[in-house]
């Protein structure tokens, strides 16, 4: 079954069976406009990108819907290690109460008033603050989503609770086996991107001052970096005013101070493997890491289908035929630098790496069946479907899609390349990728030595 059609057949909003003209509202709203099953997705039908005042804008109208989720992103600055642990601290704060005119009380009685939600945080690609509110209070929100960044809240007794809430999780990720293993062979995966600041740099966090969270809500506020995704009953010409009200209130902020890059000292190349000992530990996680294509990339669908694949037959031999592992598993995060995920936990390391070896060295030789990639597609599609009914979501996934994969029509790319992909494209994008990974293993029990792990990617 193809994808078309089986995206008919879910009924998701997405349009009738391929063989029917009909189709589908999107969110079984009457008055939704619709979309025909031949478009892979509803998730961009209707949806137009705007440019309103130099701020990248997407817009998805629901008519009817009584529900409208923004989400105002900041894209990653080019900075320092420090800019960046200052803008995470700045929108923790933001998430903690709002801005700075009103407690932390009093800002969770306004969202109460006007029946909303806002979340805010910083991650690897992007910054972002996610609302929702009815259609009737969705402006007010706006607004004083606005009035907090541009009123932010800075305190030094908030800057200290914030810095040793992230020391400590950095601190403690090593405490049990399982994290270990997952963070070590990580962070040596990313060693000197971008994404690995939190550790890399960890002596600015310890050196942050009010100074900092000052820069980094100039920087925030600026405005040079914002997209913002709109999803809900509201026009343009509502969303136009209120960015360009936005604009002028948050300019008179000012830009304030500039990060200087950071003074960075190559380290030497990380080993691909490494054991660490928990003794006390009577089973082995182990963790295999390694880079992906971006999600813009044609090898992105296919290698997301050969992990599904490699996930189910990890689970199906290794854990429930052969009983060798507690968990096993595979599959690939979705960032502008994807990368893939391979792990066993098992007392019995060596017996389960050999037969997880062979399961691989398959793979990337024949590829699935065309039952196994027919099922690996019917899931990614019904998990991606699934968890986009909501106004709030589809505003995360078309901001997400534009800023990580470079445009939201990469989504449309993509599901077109899940329908596309052949056995052979994904054994090859396997073997391709399957190469330069960084694996980690923690725990006690029967000893496990470095050269018994190195083998584990390598063709038997």
């Amino acid at each position: 079954m193809k994808l078309r059609r089986m995206l008919g057949l879910l009924a998701l909003g997405c349009g009738g069976a391929e063989a029917e003209a009909e189709s589908v509202p999107v969110l079984d709203f009457e008055t939704q406009p619709s979309c025909p099953a031949a478009d892979a997705t509803c998730l961009n039908a209707g949806t137009t990108t705007l440019d309103i005042d130099g701020v990248r804008v997407i817009h998805k109208p629901l008519p009817g819907h009584p529900l409208v989720s923004f989400r105002l992103a900041f894209d990653a600055p080019t900075g320092s290690g420090r800019q960046r642990w200052a803008e995470t601290l700045a929108l923790s704060m933001f998430d903690l109460g709002g801005p700075r005119g009103l407690a932390p009380s009093d800002w969770d009685a306004e969202l109460v008033r006007l029946g909303a939600s806002v979340a805010a945080g910083n991650g690897f690609d992007y910054g972002s603050i996610g609302a929702t509110a009815p259609v009737v209070t969705w402006r007010e929100l706006w607004d004083l989503v606005i009035q907090g960044i541009a009123q932010y809240r800075n305190y030094d007794f908030e800057l200290e609770n914030r810095r040793g809430v992230y020391d400590l999780g950095i601190q403690s990720e090593l405490d049990d086996p399982d994290s270990a293993a997952s963070i070590d062979a990580w962070s040596r995966l990313f060693q000197g991107h971008t994404y690995n600041y939190q550790r890399e740099y960890l002596d600015a966090l310890a050196a942050l001052s009010s100074v900092d969270i000052d820069a980094a809500w100039g920087a925030l506020s600026a405005g040079d970096r914002w997209l913002v995704s709109v999803v809900g009953d509201v026009g343009v010409d509502e969303i136009t005013a209120a960015i360009q009200e936005a604009r002028g209130w948050v300019a008179r902020t000012g830009p304030g101070l500039v990060f200087q890059p950071d003074l960075r000292v190559v380290p030497p190349a990380p080993p691909p493997v490494r054991v660490l000992d928990y003794p006390e530990a009577p089973t082995w996680y182990i963790v295999g890491y390694f880079e992906g294509p971006g999600g813009n990339s044609p090898d992105f669908a296919p290698l997301e289908l050969g992990l599904t694949v490699l996930d189910q037959r990890l689970f199906d031999e290794v854990r429930d035929a052969r009983g060798l592992a507690y968990t096993t598993g595979a599959g690939l995060a979705f960032y502008r630098q994807s990368y893939g995920r391979v792990w066993i936990t098992s007392e019995s390391p060596l017996d389960a790496l050999a037969v997880s070896r062979q399961i691989l060295t398959d793979l990337k030789t024949t590829g699935p069946t065309e039952a196994e990639l027919e099922a690996a597609r019917s899931a990614l599609v019904t998990r991606l479907l699934a968890s986009n009914d909501t106004p709030s979501s589809i505003a995360l996934t078309l901001a997400d899609w534009e800023l990580t994969a470079g445009a939201r029509e990469a989504l449309d790319h993509y599901l077109a390349a899940l329908d596309q992909a052949t056995p052979s494209d994904v054994a090859g994008v396997l073997a391709g990728y399957l190469r330069d990974v960084r694996i980690a293993a923690a725990g006690g029990g029967s000893p496990l030595a470095e050269s018994e792990l190195e083998t584990w990617f390598v063709s038997p």
